[in-house]
């Protein structure tokens, strides 16, 4: 048997302590994590279970389609544009657009008159008028007439079993006809315009006319504009007024008319006792 010696003792006691002081190592720790996704504006992401919170995994940014992600549902709010100030208002834009159409335009409207009983029953009439300068072509729902202006006299063309009569205007059935700029201006003046769009050239706002309330739309574009008048709140009426500036609109006035603008004339009633005198 070897001698053990002193050293041989020595040793064996400081690796038997070195033994029992070295730690087994603990197995790693593993996060766990939702299924689920959590999200903010620009990523989404699985948010750890466990104790350690901050810990995330799959974090991406996220991968949009119709503005919503198709990873996570995210979806992205869609800011509308800003409409800018507009730098001049509705009354201005419209007034602007009514004295460029000077003495020659097309009007067309298409009015629509609902039962109030029968809101499946509705009329609708169209009317169209031509202005060139001095003279106007009208179609109201149907009934044709020509208007002619000469100084303070307007004189009105209409047709009695198809015969075209010239016959000097009453103020009745004149009524304005060659005023129709002025009547669009007196309308829309009194309208109470809610909000204007210049970009788009879109005024909205509300009317009273005779009595009743409308809601109207005026649509201005560089050669044409559209209103659009619907009475509130039943809609009972509904009224689509197109301007158009064409360049040049040429009326024609019927050249084969009766003229009836110089009354007949009537000999003098001469009494009985002149004529005797006469003799």
């Amino acid at each position: 048997m070897k001698k053990i010696t002193l050293l041989t003792i020595i040793l064996l006691i400081v690796s038997l302590t070195l033994c029992a002081c070295v730690e087994h190592p603990e197995k790693p720790h593993e996060h766990s994590y939702e299924a689920g996704w959590t999200y903010d504006e620009t990523n989404h992401w699985h948010k750890a279970t466990c104790e350690h919170t901050t810990a995330v995994k799959g974090m991406a940014p996220h991968s949009y389609s119709n503005n919503k992600c198709s990873v996570c549902d995210y979806e992205k709010e869609v800011k509308p544009d800003p409409i800018p100030t507009p730098s001049k208002s509705a009354e201005e834009a419209i007034a602007e657009y009514l004295v460029s159409l000077g003495d020659n335009f097309t009007v067309s409207a298409t009015v629509k008159i609902t039962s109030p009983d029968n809101l499946f029953r509705t009329e609708e009439h169209n009317y169209k008028t031509l202005l060139d300068g001095n003279k106007i072509y009208a179609d109201n729902d149907g009934e044709l007439y020509y208007v002619e202006q000469d100084d303070d006299v307007v004189y009105l063309y209409s047709l009695d079993n198809e015969t075209w009569h010239k016959t000097v205007a009453t103020d009745e059935e004149y009524d304005g006809s060659m005023d129709i700029e002025e009547q669009l201006k007196e309308v829309l003046a009194n309208v109470d315009w809610q909000s204007y769009n210049e970009e788009k050239g879109v005024a909205k706002g509300s009317v009273k006319l005779n009595n009743v309330d409308f809601w109207i739309e005026c649509t201005l574009g560089e050669k044409n504009a559209t209103i659009t008048i619907v009475s509130m709140p039943l809609p009972v009426i509904a009224a689509t007024i197109n301007i158009f500036d064409i360049g040049t609109t040429t009326v024609t006035l019927p050249d084969n008319y009766v003229d009836d603008t110089v009354p007949p004339s009537i000999e003098p009633d001469i009494p009985n006792e002149m004529k005797k005198s006469h003799v």
